[in-house]
């Protein structure tokens, strides 16, 4: 995902700058599932200051060597937490943001809802979390396959998702990825789940949570006006603004 990093970054830019305005767009952003840092060490360098934490306990640690290595400790933190009970963050956020799906590792609408509720209390008045997400089709969604690959220094590496189709609302991921360096190669086998969401799903969620949608954007960061997208960012502010 690293080389897309920068392009990713531009596009929250213009979201936060979008939607956030007021003294609340001077605050920290907030990444749930930060994985690796990528784009949390994007946005310090940038000059951001943010926090983000992940249930992945080597995914933190590898996070917070690469930001000591960068000398960004000053201006992005990132701790163990769980996105169903999320840490305590010590300071107000003005911009959340949680791509590729992160929400889909909640398994049922009680974690989500126990989610979104600790971010909203997080997000002070007037602030934002753009949530990406890929919505279902009424009718199901055929298999599909995915593939990635991506290149540092002398390592490369291809990686296969291919996507059963749902069933009771589960999708799970078959995941395989060859890494290369140099004559070396190593394979990786793994699966996961993801819950999923139609249109009317996730509307009926919102109307439990203490966040409403004000909008929806593509990958781009473009209205979706009336396009079915295989992706997307929901806007979500607090529902009493």
């Amino acid at each position: 995902m690293t080389p897309g990093t920068a392009r990713e970054a531009d596009v929250l830019g213009r979201l936060q700058r979008r939607f956030v305005t007021g003294s609340v767009s001077a605050l920290p952003w907030l990444e749930p599932a930060c994985g690796s840092g990528r784009l949390l060490r994007r946005l310090a360098a940038r000059g951001l200051k943010a926090v983000g934490y992940d249930l992945d306990r080597d995914m933190v640690a590898y996070a917070e060597a690469a930001i000591s290595r960068r000398g960004l400790q000053n201006r992005v933190t990132v701790q163990v937490g769980d996105m169903a009970s999320p840490p305590s963050v010590r300071q107000q956020t003005g911009f959340a943001f949680n791509p590729w799906n992160s929400i889909r590792h909640l398994r049922d609408d009680a974690a989500v809802l126990s989610h979104l509720e600790a971010t909203a209390v997080a997000l002070a008045p007037g602030g934002v979390y753009a949530v990406g997400l890929s919505l279902t089709a009424p009718e199901g969604d055929p298999p599909e396959e995915d593939v990635w690959t991506a290149t540092r220094g002398r390592c490369r590496v291809l990686q296969v998702v291919n996507w059963e189709p749902a069933d009771h609302r589960v999708e799970r991921a078959h995941v395989q990825t060859v890494v290369r360096r140099g004559a070396q190669e190593e394979f990786l086998s793994s699966s996961y789940d993801l819950r999923t969401y139609t249109a009317k799903q996730w509307r009926d969620l919102l109307t439990s949570s203490p966040l409403r949608s004000i909008g929806a954007v593509d990958l781009h960061g473009r209205d979706r006006g009336d396009r079915d997208l295989p992706y997307q960012f929901e806007i979500l502010t607090h529902a009493d603004r």
